[in-house]
């Protein structure tokens, strides 16, 4: 095409680059996008009145959309159509998009700020928004802790929670109410600046609260006496603890360590089942007692020997084998028997070991071991014990 020089040419240049324009869509495309931004709508309508969920379109439906999206906003998972260049719309996130005048699909921004549990002292903004009321209270309480203060409650409803200081003239105040649409807190007012002096003495210290903080120190050191902890309490959460405050926290955390465990020996039956699919060679036997068949199951043995162990021993290891024991201390007293062999290169070898109720069981333990390492009478072989 020339371009003739002058106002003439430029009309006639611009004209036609208009008609070029006008001419990138043809007839049927429009219609196409018009039909794809009108079922987009009826679906997000549908989600938006709750009659339609989202896990109902299937994971890998996915809306073509009419025009691209704003670079960094573009969500490639496939769908309909499979042009590299082809933009989607994640219909798992249909509500963070919303149509403007012309049709189009622009990204919403909530503007969303979640509260961060996972940090041992809490950080709060305006806006910040709790997942539920008591996970916002454990928050006050852990940080009026951290930063020496006491608060009172203005108001404490299920819908809005208000606090101040307790210290009349100081400023600090926070004031979160719950949001209907989606059921959490949001926080509307904050002053975090104090003018009042600390405490050491605070009112709102929680015994659950403390026993989180000391929760690993006990489940290592259980006979953690009271005037250590109060000491530990005082250096590293600045608070001067009563006794009977530290005697519930300690009681506390024991009993969270305890319910662990009991719910570890509740999946035993699952543990031996996977070490059977994951070794078949190995030999895995758990047994229980259970007088009747409604009675729960208590256990009473656990032994274990891996393939790898036991061909390891016959392939390489001295005709030696040394038992010993291990006394638990934990909340479930009973006793490690473990049986271990000697290397080539004079090197502790594992073969096997079990979990004891009571010594009645060392004569099946031995048993097993007789049979898997294929001992026979035993002749030519040393067993070493100082039991």
């Amino acid at each position: 095409m020339a371009i003739k020089n002058g106002p003439q040419g430029n009309l006639e240049s611009s004209e036609s680059e208009r008609d070029d324009e006008n001419h990138l869509v043809s007839d049927d495309e429009e219609e196409e996008i018009l039909s794809i931004k009108n079922k987009f709508r009826a679906v997000t309508k549908k989600i938006k009145n709750k009659t339609l969920k989202v896990e109902d379109l299937g994971p890998a439906v996915a809306l073509k959309s009419a025009s691209h999206f704003e670079e960094g906003n573009k969500n490639a998972l496939g769908g309909l159509g499979s042009g590299e260049d082809t933009d989607y719309l994640d219909t798992s996130n249909v509500g963070s998009y919303e149509t403007n005048s012309d049709g189009d699909f622009i990204s919403k921004n909530t503007g969303k700020v979640f509260f961060d549990d996972s940090t041992i002292v809490p950080r709060f903004e305006l806006g910040m928004v709790v997942k539920t009321q008591q996970q916002l209270k454990d928050a006050l309480y852990a940080y009026a802790v951290a930063n020496r203060f006491d608060f009172k409650y203005v108001s404490n409803r299920k819908e809005k929670i208000w606090i101040v200081c307790k210290k009349k003239g100081c400023p600090f105040v926070l004031h979160a109410s719950w949001d209907k649409s989606d059921g959490f807190y949001k926080i509307k007012t904050l002053v975090t600046e104090h003018q009042c002096s600390i405490t050491f003495q605070n009112k709102r210290e929680d015994f659950k609260l403390v026993g989180k903080h000391f929760l690993p120190i006990i489940s290592i050191v259980p006979k953690l006496n009271l005037v250590e902890m109060r000491k530990l309490a005082k250096e590293e959460l600045k608070m001067d603890l009563k006794k009977k405050t530290c005697e519930k926290a300690k009681n506390w955390a024991i009993e969270q360590i305890n319910g662990r465990v009991v719910h570890e020996f509740n999946r035993l039956f699952d543990y031996v089942f996977a070490l059977r699919s994951a070794d078949p060679g190995g030999t895995f036997e758990l047994m229980v007692e259970r007088p009747t068949a409604a009675d729960i199951p208590n256990f009473k043995r656990l032994y274990v020997c891996f393939s790898a162990l036991k061909e390891g021993f016959k392939k390489y290891c001295r005709p030696v084998i040394s038992l010993d024991e291990c006394f638990l201390k934990g909340p479930f007293k009973g006793e490690i028997l473990s049986a271990v062999g000697r290397d080539s290169n004079n090197q502790i070898f594992p073969i096997a070991w079990v979990e004891l109720e009571n010594r009645d069981s060392w004569a099946w333990f031995l048993k097993n071991i007789q049979y898997d390492l294929q001992l026979g009478d035993g002749e030519k072989f040393t067993l070493i014990s100082d039991m």
